[in-house]
């Protein structure tokens, strides 16, 4: 925040990555993110971190969403919910580069990383977008499908039914437009594992120019 309010703008550069809640009421995954603070996606805020844990004995209870941005989390029914109101962070790191020469700083300015986000989508949603199903379904059962904001990459997390492990394939798209799997392993111990490691090789993908990946005959 403060470096949005404009203090150590012509010697930092600031760049923000973690994961955050995914909106889509279908999506059990976390939204995988990095954006630079010289162009961030929204003004950050006091809120956008906090959650707010309502207490049903209270004597004087606080009205839900008192605190904008903020998230509420309270029992109804004997369940507990928890509201979002939009973008709320779960996680992140913060990298911050000093320069100390201001003419560096301008020529940095023209690589630095645009916003990029990596989140879960629907299995239609990945067919409509030109995802494949697996070519061995027999071999693998798909868990969950991924896609970035720009539109380049989709990511699958799969289950290996013999080897009893995980493994994740990144599509990209080929010469002609069409996705092709570009990237993956296999041999990974658990989901999460594999859902991490898929998101972050989408992530360092998006920070290379590269968009289209010619097969080889």
């Amino acid at each position: 925040m403060g470096y949005q309010s404009g203090i150590g703008n012509d010697k930092l550069v600031v760049v923000r990555h973690g994961f955050a809640h995914n909106p889509d009421p279908s999506a059990r995954d976390p939204s995988l993110f990095l954006y630079n603070l010289d162009s961030p996606p929204f003004v950050e805020s006091w809120g956008h971190g906090l959650v707010v844990i309502h207490n049903p004995h209270a004597k004087y209870p606080l009205p839900k969403h008192w605190f904008p941005n903020s998230v509420d989390a309270y029992l109804e029914k004997q369940a507990v919910h928890t509201d979002y109101y939009g973008w709320h962070v779960f996680t992140s790191s913060t990298t911050t580069l000093m320069l100390k020469d201001k003419q560096l700083k301008d020529f940095l300015a023209a690589f630095r990383p645009s916003t990029c986000m990596v989140r879960a989508i629907s299995y239609d949603e990945f067919l409509d977008r030109g995802g494949v199903s697996s070519p061995a379904p027999g071999l693998y059962m798909e868990d969950g499908w991924f896609a970035d904001n720009s539109g380049a990459f989709l990511g699958v997390v799969c289950f290996d039914k013999v080897d009893n492990n995980w493994a994740f394939v990144v599509l990209g798209r080929d010469a002609h437009g069409d996705f092709r799997a570009v990237a993956g392993t296999t041999d990974l111990p658990t989901r999460h594992t594999a859902l991490i490691t898929m998101q972050t090789t989408i992530q360092s993908m998006l920070l290379k120019p590269q968009r289209l990946f010619p097969q080889k005959s």
